[in-house]
């Protein structure tokens, strides 16, 4: 029960009393709380949409290559009754992470943003890129406020070969690097590993393929076992 009050008065607090409040700061379960309640919502205004109403609307809210796509009037709805307080609670943890509440508008643009010309495979390999690379980063933020150290970059070296999955295809061998740091590295610890968790909350979360060669025999999640291990994490000391 106390689990669920907690829910509720978290719900009130960003729904309503916080609502338009775009100053301050905001904690991590008060963000996550919020993403769980929308999470829900979407799916049962979906199901609803689908299965009971029945009505749908071209809707420009997501676009992506390809142009509209189909959304329920519920969606829609939910979309329009909670964007003031998405953007407002985004811009008070951006706050609390010692950043401004603007950045979320320059990467919703740079989200957005079109290509021009025929570039529009290279477009959707770096936009798919940096959304997996987001993902991973959500991952770490469950348990910690990550600071990005060096941003990821390619990386060909044979002789890290043994610590990925022994089933992945080692010709032309490539991966991405980045590091981070957390204030409190116990975070991630388990009984049997300082990073066990982190491995753990990573494993079998969805990545976007790229459409690369070198991704084409990859599973598209994060496989954290010995046979198609595709994410590694190290503690450097």
């Amino acid at each position: 029960m106390n689990i669920i009050n907690h829910f509720i008065d978290t719900m009130k607090t960003v729904l309503v009393t916080r609502a338009t409040d775009f100053d301050g700061r905001s904690d991590r379960p008060e963000y996550w709380w919020f993403t769980l309640y929308l999470t829900i919502a979407i799916g049962l205004c979906v199901a609803v949409d689908n299965y009971v109403i029945g009505i749908t609307f071209w809707s420009f809210l997501e676009p992506w290559p390809g142009g509209m796509r189909e959304s329920g009037i519920l969606v829609g709805l939910l979309f329009v009754s909670t964007i003031v307080q998405s953007i407002s609670l985004t811009a008070r943890r951006l706050h609390d992470r010692g950043h401004s509440g603007w950045l979320q508008l320059l990467t919703n643009v740079l989200n957005r943003a079109k290509p021009v010309g025929d570039n529009h495979q290279l477009w959707n390999v770096q936009r798919n890129s940096q959304a997996n690379f987001d993902t991973i980063l959500q991952c770490i933020s469950l348990r910690g406020n990550p600071e990005i150290l060096h941003y990821p970059h390619r990386v060909e070296d044979n002789t890290q070969q043994k610590i990925f999955g022994f089933l992945i295809e080692k010709a032309n061998f490539h991966y991405w690097k980045f590091d981070f740091k957390v204030q409190n590295n116990s975070v991630f610890s388990d009984d049997l590993d300082s990073l066990g968790y982190l491995v753990k909350d990573c494993h079998e979360i969805p990545m976007i393929k790229c459409g690369t060669e070198s991704d084409v025999d990859l599973p598209n999640f994060l496989d954290t076992t010995p046979e198609l291990n595709n994410i590694y994490f190290m503690e450097n000391v």
